[in-house]
């Protein structure tokens, strides 16, 4: 009696484990074979979401030139009644800062130029194979270039409210400056990584 009670209390883990294995067997391929898909799609969609980027900062950028313009207007207009409060300091920003997103594929251009000695960007094609898990490092590496553009052009926001009438934030140079260069690093992350490795003595 004691036996058949024994049984009776090991049948529901028996069973427990049964349909857990069977679970197992049949999730685990299907997740491996979404997860595959999921890597197209995933690289897909950051492509998708470059271009979205830089159109977005052409917006910003137009829309920096024509703010600025209008305050350079009323500067001129009002430059003697308030010839000792007024900052053009704040207009010439916007104007700058416009300037560099407006263009930005040319800016882009330039800081690699000044910071890699090439203008052009290193792409995951030119590197060496990673056998199977080179769909998983596209996606990385489109990923970093993704937050460094968008961490660009945060840097030419924060640097555009550099001399604002109400007073620009202590520090706020630096942390432009901080997200720019950052940027860069990361949207040409290949040749960031090469530099690292031939700092500490490896070639890539």
């Amino acid at each position: 009696m004691v036996h058949s009670t024994q049984i009776h209390k090991k049948q529901p883990a028996n069973i427990l484990k049964v349909s857990l294995m069977l679970l197992f067997a049949v999730f685990i391929p299907s997740v491996a074979e979404a997860a595959t898909i999921d890597y197209k799609v995933i690289e897909q969609n950051l492509r998708a979401l470059i271009p979205f980027v830089a159109a977005t900062s052409y917006v910003m950028g137009v829309v920096f030139i024509t703010v600025a313009v209008f305050k350079l207007k009323r500067y001129g207009e009002m430059r003697t009644m308030m010839s000792s409060n007024v900052n053009i300091a704040g207009k010439i920003s916007l104007i700058i800062v416009g300037l560099m997103l407006l263009y930005l594929p040319t800016t882009l251009e330039t800081f690699n130029l000044t910071i890699f000695g090439n203008s052009q960007v290193e792409l995951f094609s030119d590197q060496q194979n990673f056998g199977a898990a080179s769909e998983v490092m596209k996606v990385v590496v489109l990923a970093i270039r993704l937050i460094g553009l968008i961490s660009f052009v945060r840097g030419c926001v924060i640097l555009s409210k550099l001399g604002a009438e109400g007073g620009a934030q202590p520090g706020m140079m630096g942390k432009g400056m901080l997200h720019i260069i950052g940027g860069i690093l990361a949207w040409n992350i290949l040749a960031t990584w090469n530099v690292v490795l031939a700092s500490i003595g490896y070639s890539s």
